[in-house]
C-alpha cells in the first residue's frame, strides 16, 4: 500500500524541520534564479512583461494592505521562470511551487518582523521586474542574486536573535 508520505514532495520531505536545508535551497535559487532573470531580459514576450507587471501590481497592493503578499511572491518568481521560455527550468519551478509558497511564507512572517524589511523586499522586486523589462541583461541577475542574499541574511539574523 501507498501511504500518504510516501506521496509527499521530496524535497519537502528533506525540508521539514530542518533550516540549514532552507538555506541549501536558497543557495540553489540564488543560482538558477539570477540565471533564470537575466535569461528572461533576452526572452522574455510583451505578454511575460505584462503578467510581470500585473504581479508587481499586486505585490504593491499587499504591501499597501499590509498583507504577507507570499502568493504574489512565489507567483513574480515562477512568472520570471516561464519567461525564460526554458521548459526545464519552467517545469523545475513549477514542481518546486508549493515548496517555494511554504518557504517563502514561513520566511515573510520571519522578514516582516521587521518593519523597513517589507518596503526593501517590495523595491527588490521591483528591480528585478524593470531590469527585465529594460532588457539590462547584468542588472536583472544581480538583482535577483542580491535579492535572494538579502532573505538569506536576514533570515540568519533572525535566527540568531531567535536562539
Amino acid at each position: 500500500a501507498i501511504t500518504k508520505s510516501a506521496l509527499q514532495n521530496p524535497l519537502k520531505i528533506i525540508l521539514d524541520g530542518n533550516i540549514q536545508k532552507v538555506f541549501e535551497l536558497l543557495e540553489i535559487r540564488q543560482v538558477l534564479e539570477s540565471w533564470a532573470a537575466e535569461r528572461a531580459t533576452e526572452m522574455a514576450t510583451d505578454q511575460d512583461i505584462e503578467k510581470l507587471e500585473q504581479i508587481v501590481s499586486r505585490m504593491k497592493e499587499d504591501f499597501k494592505k499590509g498583507n504577507l503578499g507570499d502568493k504574489a511572491d512565489v507567483d513574480f518568481h515562477l512568472a520570471i521562470s516561464h519567461a525564460t521560455h526554458n521548459t526545464i527550468l519552467s517545469h523545475l519551478m513549477a514542481t518546486w511551487y508549493q515548496l517555494l509558497w511554504d518557504c517563502q511564507k514561513i520566511s515573510r512572517e520571519k522578514l516582516f518582523s521587521k518593519e523597513k524589511n517589507k518596503k526593501l523586499l517590495l523595491y527588490q522586486h521591483i528591480e528585478i521586474f524593470e531590469a527585465i523589462r529594460d532588457h539590462e541583461m547584468k542588472r536583472a541577475g544581480e538583482a535577483a542574486k542580491r535579492h535572494i542574499l538579502f532573505v538569506e541574511e536576514e533570515l540568519k539574523k533572525y535566527l540568531n536573535n531567535a536562539s
